[in-house]
């Protein structure tokens, strides 16, 4: 006994072992690969983006298969990969151990084959009939569980995201209501299909019930019974050859008896294979968009030091934009101004698109042009982690959820293995951080050693009382919320962000710049911080890479502001004296060699002196569309 408990204990855990590795792939290989990590090829996220949304009407259209796919949690995923592996793994284990009783049959089939003629027609005939049935039950409560579990992962989605802006739910009038109705709905919407597939499965079961217990049972019964009158077998045989011929059977007539999970896995299978097929179709939906509308091009002649954009258009939504002609080079910070909806962050997502390799956003279409990047400075970069050669900073960058380790999440594009390496970077990080002036007060230094505590130190001494009780309390607050991206404000988001991709790694290469980006976009990242933190931060970029090209969707105002940073009216064109025009084409260009119109009536003002020259979307009436105009930075007078 001991040793059967033991050796299917064994098996058991094999199997957990083996069923939490299909979840896992179906998380790890399909969803987030390892190969994501590389930032190219187009496909390393397109698991995961094909969980974020519902496809497009006309990427659901251009399959006649699409129609039919779900779109699902990624936890319905796994739990559909780790029960496809259980429904397999019983079926096969239930006919595995039928196969002793079986090997019985062999030599009663041959010592009574008049018997086993006469009543397996029968039995097949019987179960044949009932298999008829039951396959429609089974198709219905499918059908209805498909429904209700597509309507659960979007009320997952739903109260996952009313959750995480509990806030500004609240804040919002009459969002709490609208929510809650909503809530009410999908709840319906689950519960009704629910419904339905418990009725079926309830009238299933009465049919199999009946059919075991009022046909098949007693017709074996009967036969058995016939046997033993006739002599043909004795009492000793009775269990072994039922038993014989039940497993027996049950084997044969898989596919009938077993209908309810054959038809559940069938269900799982096309789930996760339709999961996979929208994988490769977001990843093929990049290397088509590439090859087709944009095109992305590694310059390799002289001036590839140069980032540029040739003959661009696009439309998204109700806007449509025309970027023309457009040059950076090494050294630049061009801020790029114009109202919402003109298309400034479609034109950053197709320069992101160039960079890692992704999908072209949705919703965009009628995409034309090429964007050059430069390979010289590629090249030269020794950082793997920049995709192409390109950073990326949102207004709301990605970091870690339910995480107490900010030092893991910050130093994770800098530190190897080597604890002095480590150990080394969590100086440089708190230094950036320092000088970004990431924790305010004269606290700061304190609550930035309990926030980032280096590798080798297990206890900190503290001379200052008051620094000692301060480092105390932050460590405490964050080990007990564990989740410290949730304690950290908008402004210290983007510090860090900005310190995590483009400050540590160039603080760790020293003054080489090989840790620097070529190029670096910044979208809306400077809107969270306050003046004196955007200065610094500023001035931490200009002076950790001054040779990266950096594009910065910027609101300075609109056009009747009076602040430093407004776009400045000097009057009509030929009212601007010559020294104050911009130039035809930016610095280090030749005039011919572009065609990006430029306003002269119109400048950016920065008194920060940060950037070096400002790109303008105008609505033009004529085309209805967005042109980015060069307006320059203002000269003093």
């Amino acid at each position: 006994l001991a040793q059967r408990v033991a050796v299917e204990a064994c098996y058991e855990l094999a199997f957990r072992r083996y069923a939490f590795s299909a979840a896992r792939a179906a998380r790890l290989s399909v969803a987030l690969p390892a190969a994501a990590q590389d930032g190219g090829g187009g496909g390393g996220l397109a698991g995961l983006r094909s969980l974020s949304s519902s496809e497009t009407a006309s990427e659901m259209s251009s399959s006649s298969s699409s129609s039919k796919e779900e779109t699902l949690t990624l936890e319905a995923y796994g739990a559909a990969a780790e029960a496809t592996a259980k429904k397999v793994y019983d079926l096969a284990s239930r006919k595995v151990f039928s196969l002793p009783k079986i090997a019985l049959l062999p030599e009663l089939l041959i010592a009574h084959p008049v018997v086993f003629a006469v009543c397996l027609p029968a039995v097949v005939a019987m179960d044949a009939a009932k298999a008829r049935l039951v396959a429609s039950l089974t198709a219905a409560v499918e059908a209805a569980k498909r429904q209700s579990a597509k309507a659960a992962s979007l009320r997952s989605r739903v109260e996952a995201h009313d959750v995480a802006a509990a806030t500004a739910l609240a804040a919002s009038p009459g969002a709490a209501a609208f929510a809650h109705a909503r809530w009410a709905s999908l709840a319906s919407d689950v519960e009704t299909p629910a419904f339905e597939a418990t009725v079926i499965e309830t009238i299933r079961r009465y049919v199999r019930w009946l059919y075991w217990s009022d046909f098949l049972t007693p017709a074996v019964e009967v036969a058995l019974a016939s046997m033993l009158e006739r002599r043909v077998i004795d009492v000793g045989d009775l269990w072994v050859l039922a038993r014989a011929i039940e497993d027996a059977l049950d084997v044969a007539l898989t596919r009938s008896r077993s209908e309810a999970e054959l038809a559940s896995l069938a269900t799982d299978v096309e789930r996760l294979a339709g999961f996979v097929r929208r994988a490769d179709r977001e990843a093929a939906s990049a290397v088509a968009f590439r090859t087709r509308n944009v095109t992305c091009v590694l310059e390799d002649d002289d001036d590839s030091l140069s980032f540029g954009i040739v003959g661009l258009s696009y439309e998204r939504g109700a806007s449509r934009a025309n970027v023309g002609n457009a040059t950076a080079r090494p050294g630049d910070v061009v801020a790029i101004l114009g109202p919402n909806g003109s298309g400034k962050s479609s034109l950053f997502a197709l320069l992101a698109l160039c960079a890692s390799g992704g999908p072209p956003p949705r919703g965009l279409r009628d995409a034309r042009g090429a964007i050059r990047l430069p390979a010289a400075r590629l090249a030269a970069t020794s950082a793997s982690h920049y995709p192409n050669g390109v950073a990326h900073v949102p207004q709301r960058p990605y970091c870690p959820v339910a995480s107490d380790a900010p030092a893991a999440w910050l130093l994770s594009l800098v530190v190897s293995a080597d604890s002095e390496t480590a150990a080394n970077a969590t100086r440089a990080a708190k230094a950036v951080l320092a000088d970004l002036d990431f924790f305010h007060g004269a606290d700061g230094d304190a609550r930035l050693d309990a926030w980032l505590p280096e590798p080798e130190t297990t206890t900190t001494c503290a001379d200052d009382d008051a620094a000692a009780a301060a480092a105390q309390q932050s460590s405490s607050s964050s080990s007990s919320s564990s989740d410290f991206c949730a304690e950290l404000s908008g402004g210290q988001a983007i510090k860090l962000e900005l310190a995590r991709q483009v400050l540590l790694p160039a603080a760790m290469a020293g003054s080489s710049g090989e840790r620097c980006p070529a190029v670096l976009l910044l979208d809306e990242a400077f809107a969270p911080l306050d003046p004196a933190s955007r200065r610094v931060v500023q001035r931490a970029l200009r002076s950790a890479c001054p040779a990266t090209i950096t594009l910065v969707i910027y609101h300075g105002g609109d056009e009747r502001s009076t602040g430093d940073r407004d776009l400045h009216h000097r009057g009509a064109a030929e009212d601007v004296p010559a020294e104050h025009h911009v130039d035809e084409a930016p610095r280090g260009e030749e005039a011919s060699s572009s065609t990006f119109f430029r306003d002269p009536r119109w400048c950016l003002a920065d008194a920060s002196g940060y950037f070096t020259d400002a790109w303008r979307y105008v609505n033009h009436p004529e085309d209805g569309r967005f042109h980015l105009e060069r307006v320059g930075v203002c000269v003093d007078e």
